[in-house]
């Protein structure tokens, strides 16, 4: 058993083999039974496989949790990411494949699966960035007409 002050074996094991910034960047090779779900949603997205309940009642069956995020300032970062990856487990490809909202996200461009880990900016530059729940920012009123409202500015 670990002591209060000392990592557990299990952590003291992960932080000696983190990647440095250049080896993160490079597309590493697929790993055995894993994908990555890239995303250019402004939200996390949980795709769920509802079943039939009693009467009247639906329940949640299998889910996959995909992370967004993109284009959202949040508390810990003033620079959004363009786009988001989600590992996920073999079983969870064939599972999002066949999910409506997901294959629409998907034909949308806004999520694509890759069996290869990459750059999830690299990848996202391939996608759509115009997420239409995304928060309103300057650049949305820019071209804003006459009677269109604009908003207020500090000066």
């Amino acid at each position: 058993m670990a002591k209060r002050n000392e990592p557990a074996p299990q952590a003291a094991a992960q932080n000696t083999t983190q990647e440095t910034a250049p080896q993160a960047a490079a597309q590493a090779p697929a790993s055995k039974g894993r994908a990555y779900v890239f995303s250019t949603l402004a939200t996390d997205q949980k795709y769920v496989n509802w079943q039939k309940g009693g009467g009247d009642i639906h329940i949640s069956g299998h889910s996959v949790l995909v992370k967004g995020g993109t284009g959202v300032v949040g508390a810990k970062n003033l620079v959004t990411p363009l786009g988001v990856a989600t590992e996920i487990g073999e079983d969870d490809i064939g599972f999002l494949e066949s999910n409506p909202l997901f294959k629409l996200h998907a034909k949308n461009g806004y999520v694509t699966i890759q069996r290869r880990k990459a750059d999830p900016e690299r990848v996202a530059a391939d996608m759509n960035l115009k997420d239409p729940s995304a928060p309103r920012t300057q650049a949305h009123y820019a071209n804003a007409g006459e009677g269109e409202a604009k908003p207020r500015l500090k000066e």
